[in-house]
């Protein structure tokens, strides 16, 4: 039968190439020179020790027949990591489970956490706020804002009740206006200073 290597062998049982290599090293996997000069695996016999490893209970039959070296059973600290359940039901293709999914698995779930302690380390840093913050201020400033422009029409009516130039009203109301929006800003940026720059675009 044709020789292969780690990487190929991993394929076939559905490992990744580290955790094969790991088990060549330990002596757990029988390896075979090939014409190369290179370490390489006989799959027959490869797959009958593989399969021990997985099962350390069963007896191996048709690998024996076949004349391979069946590799002692591993320890219960080295045995193959279980799979994980949200992968149990997705067949490999020598019907193993879940070998390679569980790397895959791992590694997004590391990834995840070092993303986890990032945004943890710029939220206290100050770095990035709350969105349950950032409404409840847009909520309270627009409330503000709100109130303060529904007071204007009160507040300017007798004025403007007297007052005969148009220009003088429109100085006026663009005044209260400008003022309203001004306090709309400040209270703003008060909430967030990092966020945005001085109210209405001052230096």
């Amino acid at each position: 039968m044709e020789l292969v290597t780690q990487k190929e062998f991993a394929a076939l049982v559905g490992v990744s190439p580290a955790y094969v290599c790991k088990l060549v090293k330990q002596g757990r996997l029988p390896v075979t020179t090939g014409a190369d000069g290179k370490a390489k695996l006989d799959p027959a016999a490869a797959r009958a020790a593989y399969e021990a490893l997985r099962d350390p209970g069963r007896v191996a039959a048709n690998a024996l027949g076949a004349g391979a070296a069946v590799a002692e059973p591993a320890p219960a600290a080295e045995a193959l990591p279980a799979s994980d359940p949200a992968d149990a039901g997705r067949a490999k293709p020598d019907g193993g489970r879940g070998g390679g999914a569980y790397m895959d698995h791992r590694s997004e779930r590391e990834r995840l956490e070092v993303e986890r302690r990032r945004i943890d380390l710029e939220e206290r840093a100050g770095g990035l706020v709350k969105r349950a913050d950032v409404a409840q201020v847009a909520g309270e400033t627009a409330r503000g804002l709100r109130d303060a422009l529904l007071a204007l029409p009160g507040k300017l009516g007798p004025l403007f009740a007297l007052e005969t130039d148009e220009h003088v009203i429109a100085r006026r109301l663009a005044l209260e206006l400008s003022e309203a929006l001004r306090a709309y800003a400040k209270a703003v940026r008060e909430s967030f200073p990092d966020a945005i720059g001085e109210p209405m675009g001052e230096a």
